[in-house]
């Protein structure tokens, strides 16, 4: 079914906001000013202390397409939460309040999906580094080449697994109906990982726009980096939730390769955790939560890469002998890639 301005179905974009004021106008002007125009613009303040608020309410005064809730501070998962409640939508949409869409990605995104008839579509986005303007700053594309534009639920989740898609649902668009029984898990960060696996799985199809078509903010204050005594925790239980999702579908959906491979990078993660995070500025309770989690999952280093063998073996020497592998490691692997990308096609002979 081709889109036209008489039957395009209202999209919910639903935006959590905490303590980001810096940052919020780039977010909610990159929503406002979208060339798709049958939005609703569902906004929660999560309890923000900063002023967020007050330019929330400001933003509403100027385009009634905005709702604004303010609630107490209760966390992302139960923010997005309060706006699938709260939204009418045929399709949603979850920007981050730090992040940014390009001018035309509900136009694309929408388009595409209804072209193909797919209940859910996945974009390519920018990286940026930086506390300023996104689209003003030097990124980093990451696009999605998956073996087809439209592809099933299984393949999907093999793509997940395999890291061609990425685990997040701000880059996405969905059907609204996927929801239906659906909710962010409370109390845990990197909700959205744990939720992605059972939307695909809801999915008749999923459809990749190779585009980068949005702006993801990397800052050094952001949640997933802060080395707390939680956030290890919260990381280690999305470990488990990750290791029991695809032991229990393989062979159906994961191979047994796929498996092994969830085993290495469950490892080798907990070990650069460990190394550059949490060894030199993190708890005492974070470090022990780590060192079990590590001797744990070492039971199956016969199985795992030659990296992560590395990775094992000097921590176990000395983590700080592991920590220096580490930063030696990244300059000369992007050395290597910048070196190959002089040489599209080819291949460097050693």
């Amino acid at each position: 079914m081709e889109m036209n301005k008489l039957n395009a179905p209202l999209v919910s974009v639903i935006i959590p906001v905490y303590n980001v004021k810096p940052y919020l106008r780039e977010a909610l002007d990159s929503v406002v000013h979208q060339t798709y125009r049958n939005l609703e613009i569902i906004i929660i303040n999560d309890g923000s202390t900063d002023g967020s608020g007050k330019l929330c309410d400001a933003y509403r005064r100027t385009d009634d397409r905005i709702t604004v809730i303010h609630q107490k501070n209760r966390g992302l998962s139960a923010a997005r939460n309060t706006g699938l409640d709260a939204m009418h939508g045929e399709i949603v949409a979850f920007l981050d309040s730090d992040d940014a869409y390009s001018r035309d990605f509900f136009e694309i995104m929408v388009k595409s999906m209804l072209k193909q008839n797919a209940d859910i579509a996945v974009c390519g986005f920018y990286t940026c580094y930086t506390t300023q303007n996104m689209q003003c700053c030097p990124h980093r594309k990451i696009r999605y080449r998956l073996e087809s534009g439209c592809c099933s639920a299984a393949e999907a989740l093999r793509s997940l697994a395999d890291k061609k898609m990425n685990p997040a649902v701000w880059n996405k668009i969905y059907r609204a109906e996927l929801f239906d029984a659906l909710r962010f898990p409370v109390e845990h960060n990197y909700e959205d990982v744990i939720l992605i696996p059972f939307l695909l799985e809801k999915a008749k199809s999923v459809l990749t726009v190779d585009r980068p078509l949005m702006y993801y903010r990397k800052r050094p204050d952001s949640i997933t980096v802060t080395p707390s005594e939680k956030n290890i925790r919260d990381y280690v239980h999305f470990i488990h939730f990750r290791a029991d999702y695809i032991a229990r579908h393989t062979p159906a959906v994961f191979s047994e390769k796929q498996n092994l491979q969830n085993t290495d990078t469950s490892l080798k993660s907990c070990i650069v955790l460990y190394a550059e995070r949490v060894l030199l500025s993190g708890s005492g309770r974070a470090k022990k939560i780590l060192r079990t989690e590590i001797q744990k999952e070492s039971a199956r280093i016969h199985q795992c890469s030659m990296t992560t063998k590395i990775l094992y073996y000097s921590y176990r020497l000395n983590p700080y002998i592991c920590h220096a592998l580490i930063r030696c490691h990244r300059p000369v692997g992007l050395f290597i890639k910048t070196v190959k990308s002089f040489f599209p096609g080819g291949s460097l002979h050693h």
